[in-house]
């Protein structure tokens, strides 16, 4: 029969129990991350310690849309102690799969942000009720998209989950864990202090890859209209041509991109609308293993910042 599936919030909250048992007497023991984006932040929370991170999705996956688990992915989850995930509804197929596996525990970095999220869209609301858009972002409301590591605020928030998970997990590196955490999110602190800016005014820009809506956001960027192209959708001539009059109408002044199959339609969009294109990392993608998340966000910050200063009257 079947083992009954098992959710990522129902495991999680087994950690209240676990007390000081550590599970690390398994010197095999594998801590496995579902794709890159938990990759990078469970790495950076452990640091000098001997648990070696694993990455389950292939190395070109980019998001988990869709995704299709190889029989490497399943061996993997089926030998793994520890699965960390984003949430949001972007692994269920990981879980289910690891669901088969009776004693992993997996670590949800979401668990708080969607509470979170809700809490400020109701602020949001309750302050702006007055004020109306056509493009469904207000209230910092992003539907089903679920790619929070774009954000430096809900990566950290992430990241401090799985510094709770493990350390309730190997109750022996709890001071590490939390030093490590300590010291990514002096880093984040840090990035957003170069790179603030709230002093701008809010530009409004074209997404080719729903990822960035958070990034944009974050940047004080408002995200206008988004695509997310990728085998199962391409916009057409039509919806193109009404997205080039609504950013018309819009003053949109930036299109951001990865460089993937929607760099063509917003290079396509920036000619018909003489405005400047930012081809930015969604982080979805694996880079040499010494690259951090603090680097590549960096490297976003640095671009997005060029277009704010090219942007000034």
């Amino acid at each position: 029969m079947k083992p009954k599936l098992k959710t990522a919030s129902a495991i999680l909250l087994s950690f209240a129990f676990l007390g000081g048992c550590s599970y690390s007497e398994n010197e095999n023991d594998i801590v496995s991350a579902s794709f890159y984006p938990m990759y990078l932040l469970a790495k950076e929370i452990t640091k000098d310690t001997d648990i070696n991170v694993k990455n389950i999705a292939s190395p070109q996956t980019g998001c988990l849309h869709d995704y299709q688990l190889t029989t490497g992915n399943v061996r993997l989850l089926n030998e793994s102690d520890v699965l960390i995930i984003n949430g949001g509804g972007m692994e269920d197929t990981f879980i289910e799969s690891a669901s088969q596996n009776a004693d992993v525990k997996i670590i949800d970095t979401s668990s708080h942000i969607e509470s979170t999220s809700e809490e400020e869209t109701n602020h949001d609301h309750h302050e702006h009720d007055h004020e109306e858009h056509d493009h469904g972002h207000e209230g910092h409301n992003h539907g089903e998209n679920a790619h929070y590591w774009m954000d430096i605020h809900y990566a950290v928030m992430q990241a401090e989950e799985i510094c709770h998970g493990l350390s309730e997990i190997y109750p022996e590196y709890s001071e590490v864990f939390q030093n490590n955490f300590n010291n990514f999110s002096a880093q984040c602190e840090k990035l957003e202090e170069e790179y603030d800016f709230y002093i701008n005014e809010t530009i409004n820009a074209i997404s080719f890859n729903e990822a960035f809506e958070f990034l944009c956001e974050h940047s004080n960027m408002n995200v206008v209209s988004s695509f997310e192209i990728d085998e199962n959708f391409t916009p057409s001539a039509r919806e193109l041509a009404e997205t080039i009059d609504t950013a018309a109408a819009e003053n949109v002044s930036l299109i951001v991109t990865a460089d993937d199959a929607g760099k063509s339609y917003a290079d396509l969009m920036s000619r018909e609308l003489n405005v400047p294109v930012a081809v930015l990392d969604p982080m979805t993608y694996i880079h040499d293993d010494n690259t951090s998340y603090i680097e590549l966000m960096s490297k976003n910050l640095e671009t997005i910042k060029e277009v704010f200063e090219n942007d000034k009257p």
